[in-house]
């Protein structure tokens, strides 16, 4: 059981309480609302993520942590109480506003490294660098540089800088979002996805990747993070596998690319749903929408690479003592607070409330019915008090990371608009690639990968998004395409070498080299690398369009995914793989894009294949079926 009074538990209730209160009730005036959060966000940044842990300096670092508390909490209440000043009349920075300004932005840059190292930190410093001394830099990224006086009075006394939308979305929809997740597994409605799973895939050929692919999907519909998700379903998924004897670097790279996809996943696409509808300014549900034949083919094509390689190698099923009967999957006391939290969410969606609100009546509903199926007695209430509980507390503290990369991301995001930075970047890219839509978007992924190595997908998104979208749109794609293709090419920097956060912890789990890992990501993960270079193409893959474009463009994309899963899991079709290989390459081409010339040519490839075939009887056959005999 654990002890309520110490300072993490404390600061993580309040925030607890804060997200509760404020998603019943409504939001607080905009700079007291995000300031406020923002605060308690830091303090228990520094408590659960202390400087010097476990160190002979750690003395000092009570010191420094203590110092940054008070700079960071009074930069955020001056804000708090000078709200109506600031935002009516755009006061002019003095010297305490540039002390505490920047002290404030030394926080959130020293507790971004404290959670997610110094990629990201450095970005976030180096765009500082930038926007003060712009006019040292070199050729066409050269500009007039701006004073510490001007960038303060952007960054912190506005609600274009620290305050802007992204810190306001991790304030509110994300924040109720993170603590439904948290409930869902404290309360034991997370296992309901693995049971699931289990039941749906486990019994067919390689069953405990089917389970892997199915649980990690459920799962990361509602978790914000691919490495959450990877460290939750995968001490339970990977281990399995290895018990069925899979190869450990198969296990977890089917575990890594699992965990990836629900990044990409409706509701919420890993947060990133509702910072690109802040963004574009759209509806939240016209994203969510949108998402939903992508995910499917993502998910699809996991699953059939991975039947395919179960069939071809013989991949162990889920045996009958690890595979839960019907009754057990879908207990009442695991399922009932499942229905009731989604059932709130919904309600309040039909009802027309706000999406905070609605996600306030799932919280309430899950748990009010985690507490009618749970308490028998003393104990039992004893023992739902404090799991209710610790999912406060928990959601509270993951809200730490999200938190603290929103606010170090609408930093950088504030002086890439100030500096002209993502126009320059933009000419620089229409130029390399010229009106060639297929280059630009070969550039476009390569640039988004590189950026959004070793950070959150929620980060890297921001970061590709201010930058990278501009040459797209200039290419004639909508805004929305574009955001939604950045996004996939930046969630799926999390399984890319060579800074593949998601591939590291399932290789930890799994107790095998990453590398291996991350080549096995790369091959189940390989659909995804392709999807969003047909939404260029197939902009009705994403809803975009009437009803027969969207039904035309999702049955070419199950073409093409099912083609590819075939190619990469080495599926025999006619028993010669040269031909396979040929003939699943050309449904590929033909499919990938929305081109008479291409697809005739693809056509007669494969017509010429098959006549190939017909001509030579042997031509492709593995060399063993027509090897000449030897002589007795």
């Amino acid at each position: 059981m654990q002890k309520f009074w110490k300072p993490e538990i404390i600061v993580a209730t309040f925030l607890g309480a804060f997200i509760l209160y404020t998603s019943a009730t409504g939001p607080f005036v905009l700079l007291v609302h995000r300031s406020v959060f923002l605060a308690l966000v830091i303090l228990l940044g520094i408590i659960v993520y202390p400087l010097f842990k476990e160190s002979k300096l750690r003395p000092l670092g009570i010191v420094i942590d203590c110092a940054i508390a008070v700079l960071a909490v009074t930069a955020c209440l001056r804000v708090a109480l000078d709200q109506d000043h600031i935002m009516m009349d755009y006061p002019i920075a003095e010297m305490w506003d540039i002390i505490l300004s920047w002290g404030l932005v030394a926080s959130i840059l020293e507790l971004c490294r404290r959670t997610v190292g110094w990629v990201f930190t450095s970005i976030v410093i180096a765009g500082i660098l930038y926007a003060m001394f712009g006019e040292y830099a070199p050729g066409s990224f050269e500009h007039r540089g701006f004073s510490l006086q001007f960038i303060t009075e952007t960054i912190y006394l506005g609600d274009l800088g620290i305050w802007g939308g992204l810190v306001g979305i991790s304030a509110t929809v994300l924040a109720a979002f993170v603590m439904f997740g948290s409930l869902l597994l404290f309360s034991g409605a997370g296992q309901t996805f693995i049971d699931m799973a289990t039941r749906v895939g486990g019994a067919s050929p390689g069953g405990a990747a089917k389970v892997a692919t199915i649980a990690s999907g459920l799962f990361g519909m509602l978790a914000g993070s691919s490495v959450a998700n990877v460290a939750t379903t995968g001490n339970v998924t990977i281990p399995m596998m290895k018990r069925l004897k899979y190869p450990p670097a198969l296990a977890a790279g089917i575990e890594a690319v699992a965990s990836t996809g629900g990044q990409l996943a409706p509701p919420i696409l890993g947060a990133a749903a509702f910072v690109m509808a802040e963004f574009l300014g759209i509806s939240y549900w016209t994203i969510v929408t949108a998402a939903i034949v992508p995910a499917v083919l993502y998910y699809l094509g996991v699953y059939v690479t991975v039947h395919v390689l179960a069939v071809r190698t013989g991949l162990g099923v889920v045996s009958d003592e690890e595979m839960p009967s019907w009754k057990q999957a879908f207990a009442g006391r695991r399922v009932f607070p499942l229905l009731a939290g989604i059932g709130g969410i919904t309600f309040g969606i039909v009802n027309g409330n706000s999406i905070v609100f609605a996600v306030f009546l799932g919280m309430a509903g899950l748990s009010l019915a985690y507490i009618i199926v749970r308490v028998r007695n003393v104990e039992t209430a004893k023992e739902v008090s404090v799991n209710l509980a610790a999912g406060f507390v928990d959601a509270s503290k993951g809200l730490v990371m999200v938190g603290i990369l929103l606010a170090g991301a609408q930093v950088l995001v504030s002086l890439i608009n100030m500096t002209g930075l993502a126009g320059t970047i933009s000419a620089l890219v229409m130029q390399i690639a010229g009106d060639d839509l297929f280059i630009l978007g070969l550039v476009t992924a390569a640039i988004c990968l590189i950026m959004g190595m070793g950070l959150p997908t929620i980060a890297a998104y921001v970061l590709v998004a201010a930058i990278m979208v501009g040459p797209l749109t200039h290419a004639g794609v909508s805004d929305f395409t574009a955001h939604m293709f950045v996004l996939y090419y930046a969630a799926l920097s999390a399984i890319t070498p060579p800074v593949c956060i998601a591939v590291f912890i399932a290789a930890g789990i799994a107790r095998t080299a990453w590398t291996g890992v991350a080549v096995e990501a790369i091959r189940l993960g390989a659909i995804t690398y392709l999807l969003p270079m047909l939404f260029l193409y197939y902009p009705a893959l994403l809803n975009q369009g009437d009803w027969p474009a969207v039904i035309y463009a999702g049955l070419t994309g199950l073409v093409v995914t099912i083609s590819l899963s075939y190619l990469l899991g080495g599926a025999s079709i006619f028993n010669r793989p040269v031909i396979d290989r040929l003939i699943l390459l050309m449904i590929i081409v033909m499919g990938a894009y929305d081109n008479l010339v291409l697809t005739l040519i693809a056509v007669g490839g494969v017509v010429g294949i098959w006549v190939l075939a017909k001509k030579f009887p042997d031509f492709g056959k593995p060399e063993a079926d027509h090897a000449v005999p030897e002589k007795k």
